[in-house]
């Protein structure tokens, strides 16, 4: 707690009465305030204040009486004492008596005086009592964590520190002490409140020893000691099983070492779903779910997390997969009925249950296919074709289109398949590359129409009968004609182009009613092209209307319009066309009997002579023929249409306000005019027209135009178009329009209007600069050149004068303003005036660079630029008007180089002004600009972009170079540090051996001749050093199985000193214990020697060793001999005693003697022979022989061998023998 000073404050206020009667008293009024916290803090007031009064001043222990007292309990508010009625020195104690004592409390003042012995008057006497709270010691000291890996690193965090003080609020130092438990104090650090450990691969595995002291703001300390375990990292030596199922689940048994106190076991980085720790060398973890393929497992202790390698290896089976789905047989399109194949091939072999399906897109229903075989990796499922079914290109229905049909479809090791297809019509879906076309659908007629363009009165009619779909075999003898009135007709043939329409002509049509085309309802042979039959007949066709027709009426004529030998008439149809569509309209003239023929109005009759008068009638034909002549038309007569040959126009000249423009039209044949008709001109930017004047009925017509005021044109009037908005110009003749081109017009460039305008080009004169030579040309626009030129009222400038050509020029010797009339006369004395003002300036002086900043200097290098004047008169001299130049550069007065190497770095503000050297009134002239020039810090930098990474206990020396500064320079390290073992020379060698490995960041800074500086951040990796296994070898080289037997590996590790670790490879021919391996199996044991690498070096290179493991030899047993008898029954043997399970087989080594079929042994003759077992090798096993040797004796003869003849009397001369007590 900190040592804040906790007050309260106690006032004793004591009235005194001093008189000299008896009756005066002292009382004292007492009053506490409690400050915040004090009590809270189980703190108590005194328990009791005691009064104490002396005749003397600072009696001390020597009071002379306690005239009062005041006890004290809990929160005190107000109290009073009466202290009597005697006077003398007054002093409040505390009564140390108590329980709750002081507790460190003062009281102030003291020595309060009233008179004595008897008091003279009432008197106040006030104290002020002041507790601090005493400071409490820290009474423990915590350690987050007291573990720590081998592997952390230097300056790694151990633990964080805390401590335990009833001091509510207290501030802590910690530090390490000498004392019990301080043995390994050496290998820590603490900062702030963290313990670190100075090189945690300097740790010894196992228990060190630190002890730390506490101190809190008021000194008080506390000390204790604490055991920091270094812990190196776990290892996995095996795993069983190595495999399982990718849902996760699998119990696997992990082997190690240094699995005590593990907090994670991780799968390929994911957590295992449960852990349990049963041992420092083995732990069961179940494992979560993943990916096919194969992931390192590794154990996290507060060591760190095992390394990985071959041991740590478990493998995630896949589940099986669609490889593909294809149709077994090709072929098609498919009807009605048809059946097809379809295999879904699994890439590994599947266990099904069930009866899958797989779901067709066959149209509007969807089609289940059902299994029809299930392989090992693969699934035949069978479709029928039926009725509506239809597709052009047969696919299953979607990418979730196979199904399990609530049955299983998985691996042996219970990994549910992926039944997950290829997108339909993508590739490998069914849909790509097979088109397989299903049609279910039954053709089917649409319509029967007629030909819309046959008549009623038609003979022959064809009708078009479409189908749903393309169809074959059909033919006339399919049709049927139902038939109204009397109409009648008769199917003559039928033809198609596409198989989808045909065309059924009907021919001999006669009479007056309907015909309909229908199709027999059965019987017709007509099918698609993959065979379905056409369903039903049809009909509801259209009915075909039959009349027979007449000639059609007379037209009547509307206008016949002559032309140029022909003559256009038009007309208008005939009220009736006879009921037959009128197919043509002939056109015939009076006189001449000329024709013409067309379909429809107008028609125009050409060969004609012009100047003949003409009339024409029109006659329509039909399918009947032609019908009754229309009336006459009008008479017209023919000829050509009026043009004009020549256009006459104005003599050249002037022509002003009121005279007239006259133009002659001359035409090729007299014409009639219809005023108003009128010629366009164009005077000037305005168009104007000539009227028609006269000259109608003849060829020769007039048209005229009277100049009026404002008409100006001095480059030539022009002409325009003829128009006649009265009415058309026609041929006083023929009555033809006229053409109104106007060709072969004269020339009217020379036909000006109204005077000209003068204008003089510039309107304003450009300014010009005493001293400086001027040129400028007047121009004129208007009148006609040649032109002259002339001042006529105001003075050019002295130096400047006017040519009669108009250029204004010379060199203006005075300046001001100076206005001037300048006249322009053309060739035809036509003028014009313009008033100019002219200014002419002083000279102006313009300094150079005109930018207000000037390029960047840089300290310690040189610098050089140039400052250049224009303007009035050179020479120039430069100075420095304002402000300062950077130390180090001088500006030339007469160059106005501006030069030098700045030593500082800086913004610097300066004026330079320019003088010419001009003379007169005004000068010299000057010119002056503010410029800025900034220095900048030179930059340095250290060349080497990146330094190549170290190999632990191996040299490293790199030396870094620098561009830019001043030498010469000094090297550092600004931040981060150097690999242990480094180490930075201020000529910026860095060199040294690496005694460390890991990632080390770090800033190099150079420092120039002048204070500036550069700094490059790098990053070094000091990798291990490389370690290798060799003489990996097992003993002996080439061992035999046996059950449960083993052989011995070793091999030399590397330099970090750690152990060979040994795995087995292949499981399931043997296993490795230490350097043990126990045989599983006969076959090739594959072993692998891996070792950890350390701080100094990296893991060794796994090493492989293959040992055959050869077939051991059965131990077998048998028969120890046979004895038979020739002539005995046949017998089987038995099979060898043998720890193989090999098959057995027999035979004989003489036939002869003994034949063995299978196992039946049939004796042949007398001798011996040798019966051999041959087993056949197996698992673990080689293949051996047992034999036995059988004996078979002769037949035992009746006559020699008495025991077989007892009762038998052989005959004689080989008769048959009988007994003998016969």
């Amino acid at each position: 707690m900190s040592r804040a000073r906790k007050l309260f404050a106690v006032s004793l206020g004591l009235l005194l009465l001093a008189f000299i009667q008896p009756a005066l008293a002292v009382t004292a009024y007492v009053t506490f305030n409690t400050a915040s916290g004090y009590l809270a803090n189980g703190n108590q007031f005194p328990g009791e204040i005691i009064f104490f009064r002396s005749s003397v001043a600072n009696a001390g222990n020597d009071y002379e009486a306690i005239p009062g007292r005041l006890t004290i309990s809990g929160n005190v508010t107000n109290a009073a004492v009466d202290l009597g009625s005697t006077g003398g020195y007054f002093t409040a104690g505390f009564n140390n008596n108590q329980a709750s004592s002081a507790m460190g409390c003062t009281t102030s003042p003291i020595n309060y005086f009233t008179s004595t012995p008897n008091l003279a008057s009432n008197a106040t006497f006030n104290v002020t009592i002041t507790c601090t709270t005493p400071n409490s010691a820290p009474t423990d000291i915590t350690l987050s964590n007291a573990t720590v890996s081998t592997t952390a690193g230097s300056n790694a965090v151990v633990g964080t520190l805390s401590a335990t003080d009833a001091d509510s609020g207290d501030t802590f130092t910690y530090s390490l002490v000498s004392g019990t438990g301080s043995t390994d104090n050496a290998l820590f650090t603490i900062s702030g409140n963290t313990l670190r450990v100075t090189n945690a691969a300097a740790l010894a595995a196992g228990s060190h020893s630190v002890r730390i002291r506490v101190t809190d703001s008021g000194n008080a300390f506390y000390e204790m000691a604490f055991a920091i375990t270094a812990m190196p990292p776990p290892t996995v030596t095996s795993l069983s099983p190595v495999f399982g199922l990718v849902t996760g689940g699998t119990t696997v048994t992990i082997t190690g070492t240094g699995f005590t106190g593990a907090t994670a076991v991780a799968f390929g980085g994911t957590a295992a779903a449960g852990f349990t720790i049963n041992s420092d060398t083995q732990i069961t973890a179940t494992a979560p779910a993943g990916s096919a393929g194969t992931v390192d497992v590794r154990v996290t202790t507060p060591g760190g997390t095992s390394a990985t390698g071959v041991a740590d290896h478990y493998t995630y089976a896949a589940p099986p997969t669609v490889a593909s789905i294809a149709f077994i047989a090709g072929g098609g399109p498919f009807k009605v009925g048809d059946q097809i194949t379809i295999r879904v091939q699994f890439d590994k072999n599947v266990v099904i249950t069930g009866s899958p399906t797989l779901l067709l897109e066959t149209g509007l229903i969807d089609r289940v296919a059902t299994a029809l075989t299930i392989g090992g990796n693969f699934v035949d499922f069978r479709y029928t074709v039926q009725a509506g079914d239809q597709s052009a290109d047969l696919d299953y229905q979607s990418s979730n289109a196979l199904s399990a049909n609530g049955g299983t479809i998985g691996d042996a090791t219970g990994n549910v398949a992926v039944l997950t297809l290829p997108a339909p019509g993508t590739a490998g879906s069914l849909g790509s590359g097979f088109n397989f076309v299903v049609d279910g659908v039954a053709p089917v007629v649409t319509g029967i129409v007629p030909d819309a363009g046959a008549t009623a009165a038609a003979t022959s009619v064809n009708y078009t009968v479409t189908f749903s779909e393309a169809v074959t075999g059909v033919d006339a003898n399919d049709f049927t004609l139902t038939s109204t009135g009397t109409a009648f007709g008769s199917i003559a043939g039928v033809s198609t182009s596409n198989n989808l329409t045909y065309t059924v002509t009907v021919n001999t049509i006669t009479g007056n009613g309907t015909l309909r085309l229908d199709l027999k309802s059965s019987g017709t042979g007509i099918q698609d092209l993959v065979g379905n039959a056409v369903s039903g007949g049809f009909t509801s066709g259209t009915t075909h209307t039959v009349a027979m027709a007449t000639v059609p009426g007379a037209p009547t004529i509307a206008t016949a319009t002559a032309g140029n030998a022909q003559a256009t008439v038009s007309f208008t149809a005939p009220a009736s066309d006879g009921g037959a569509a009128i197919t043509s309209y002939t056109v015939m003239s009076s006189p001449g009997g000329i024709t013409a023929a067309g379909n429809a109005s107008p028609i125009t009759i050409t060969g004609l002579t012009n100047g003949t008068a003409y009339t024409f009638t029109v006659t329509a034909t039909n399918s009947m023929g032609p019908g009754m002549a229309s009336s006459p038309s009008a008479s017209v007569t023919p000829g050509t249409a009026p043009v004009v040959i020549s256009v006459a126009v104005p003599a050249n000249g002037r022509y002003v306000t009121g005279q007239n423009l006259d133009f002659t039209v001359n035409w090729d044949q007299a014409v009639i005019i219809t005023p108003p008709a009128q010629i366009s001109l164009v005077i000037g930017s305005a168009t104007v027209v000539a009227d028609y004047l006269s000259g109608s009925g003849t060829s020769a017509t007039t048209f005229r135009h009277t100049v009026q005021a404002g008409e100006v044109d001095d480059d030539g009037i022009a002409v325009g178009a003829l128009a006649s908005p009265g009415g058309p110009i026609r041929a006083a003749v023929s009555g033809i329009g006229a053409m109104l081109t106007l060709n072969s017009v004269g020339s009217t460039a020379g036909v000006l209007v109204g005077a000209p305008t003068l204008v003089l080009i510039p309107p304003s004169l450009p300014g010009a600069m005493a001293g400086i030579a001027y040129n400028q040309t007047l121009g004129t626009l208007g009148g006609t050149a040649p032109y002259s030129y002339a001042v006529t009222a105001g003075t050019l400038p002295a130096g400047l004068t006017l040519s009669a050509g108009g250029v204004l020029s010379g060199t203006p010797t005075a300046a001001g303003m100076f206005n001037v009339m300048i006249t322009a006369t053309d060739s035809n004395a036509y003028t014009g005036s313009q008033a100019y003002a002219l200014l002419v300036l002083p000279p102006m002086l313009a300094l150079t660079p005109a930018a207000a900043t000037l390029p960047a200097a840089t300290a310690s290098s040189a610098y050089s630029q140039s400052f250049a004047a224009t303007g009035g008169s050179a020479p120039y001299s430069y100075a420095v008007t304002a402000g300062a130049l950077p130390a180090g550069l001088t500006l030339n007065a007469a160059t106005g180089v501006l030069s030098g190497t700045p030593t500082a770095a800086g913004t610097f503000n300066v004026s330079i002004t320019a003088t010419d050297s001009s003379t007169g009134t005004g000068a010299p002239f000057t010119a002056s600009k503010a410029y800025t020039l900034t220095v900048a810090a030179p930059s340095l930098v250290i060349e080497q972009a990146s330094l190549p990474d170290a190999s632990g206990d191996q040299a490293y020396s790199q030396q870094l170079t620098v561009q830019g500064g001043a030498a010469p320079y000094r090297f550092d390290v600004s931040a981060g540090s150097l690999p242990t073992g480094l180490s930075l020379s201020a000529s910026g060698q860095l060199s040294g051996k690496p005694t460390v490995a890991g990632h080390y960041d770090f800033t190099a800074r150079v420092t120039d001749a002048n204070g500036f500086t550069g700094t490059r951040a790098y990053s070094i990796s000091v990798t291990s050093s490389a370690q290798a296994i060799t003489a990996f070898v097992a003993t002996p080289t080439a061992p035999v199985y046996a059950d449960g037997g083993t052989f011995t590996v070793s091999a030399h590790g590397g330099a970090s000193g750690n152990p060979v670790v040994f795995t087995s490879l292949s499981s399931s021919v043997c296993v490795v214990q230490g350097a043990t391996v126990t045989m599983r199996a006969a076959g090739m044991c594959s072993l692998a020697a891996e070792q950890a690498g350390n701080a100094m070096y990296a893991a060794a290179a796994q090493v492989r060793l293959d040992v055959g493991i050869a077939a051991a030899i059965p131990s077998m047993t048998w028969l120890d001999g046979l004895s038979k008898t020739y002539g005995e029954a046949d017998f089987d043997l038995p099979d060898p005693h043998s720890n193989s399970t090999g098959a057995f087989t027999f035979t004989s080594s003489d036939p002869a003697v003994a034949r063995v079929s299978g196992r039946t042994v049939t004796l042949v003759a007398q001798g011996s022979a040798t019966l051999i077992a041959t087993q056949a090798a197996a698992g673990n096993y080689a293949g051996t022989t047992a034999s036995v040797r059988l004996v078979v004796g002769a037949r035992p003869d009746p006559v020699a061998d008495r025991q077989v003849t007892g009762g038998v009397q052989a005959p004689g001369d080989g008769g048959p023998r009988v007994g003998q007590g016969e």
